[in-house]
C-alpha cells in the first residue's frame, strides 16, 4: 500500500493494518483485471476518507465494500474525499 496508507494505518493500529492488508488481497482475487496500483490507488481514496473518523472499527470493511463499489462501476481512480462529509 502507498506511504501515507500505511502511516496512517500505523497511526490507528496494527489490527487495522492487519485487516486493510485482507481487504487489498480479497480485492485482487475479485477484480484480477485491475492493475494492483490502481486498486491500490482506489482503497487509499476510500481509506483516506475516513481518516479522523473516532470509531475505527467498521472502517476496513466500509473501505472494502466502497472499493467494490467504485471497481464495479468501473472507477479506478477515486474521487477526492469531501472533508465536510461526516464519517462514522
Amino acid at each position: 500500500m502507498s506511504g501515507s496508507t500505511s502511516r496512517n494505518m500505523r497511526r490507528n493500529g496494527s489490527g487495522e493494518a492487519e485487516a486493510m492488508a485482507r481487504v487489498v488481497e480479497r480485492l485482487r482475487q475479485q477484480f484480477p483485471e485491475v492493475p494492483a496500483d490502481a486498486l491500490e490507488a482506489v482503497v487509499h481514496g476510500n481509506y483516506e476518507a475516513f481518516d479522523g473518523s473516532p470509531v475505527r472499527d467498521f472502517v476496513p470493511i466500509l473501505v472494502e465494500r466502497a472499493t467494490r463499489a467504485d471497481l464495479e462501476a468501473g472507477i479506478e481512480s477515486p474521487a477526492p474525499a469531501d472533508p465536510s462529509t461526516p464519517h462514522a
